[in-house]
């Protein structure tokens, strides 16, 4: 038997699937005071994988859907929806309803 033809025999990709990488994306993230920052980078970016929600961003993040944050949400400074897709680069802030002064 030849070495080569039982090489043959053994389909690596049977067995050992080639899975594709993941693309992933940076976004700017401007969280409020009172949410911990440690899935944020000393830039204050998160990654994400590539064509992530805005609702996924916050699963991530764990920052609750009962605090109506999304209601103080921007997503490049515009109103924002938990459906918008985010892309490398977005800047998702929130404003506070209280501000010092």
């Amino acid at each position: 038997m030849n070495i080569g033809s039982s090489i043959n025999l053994f389909n690596a990709e049977r067995w050992f699937p080639v899975v594709p990488e993941k693309k992933m994306i940076r976004v700017r993230v401007y969280l409020p005071p009172y949410l911990e920052r440690p899935q944020l980078d000393k830039q204050g970016y998160a990654q994400i994988e590539k064509g992530s929600t805005l609702k996924d961003l916050f699963l991530m993040l764990h920052i609750p859907f009962s605090t109506g944050a999304i209601h103080l949400c921007r997503l490049n400074y515009e109103k924002a929806s938990l459906k918008n897709i985010l892309k490398d680069g977005d800047t998702v802030s929130f404003y506070s309803l209280i501000s010092g002064g």
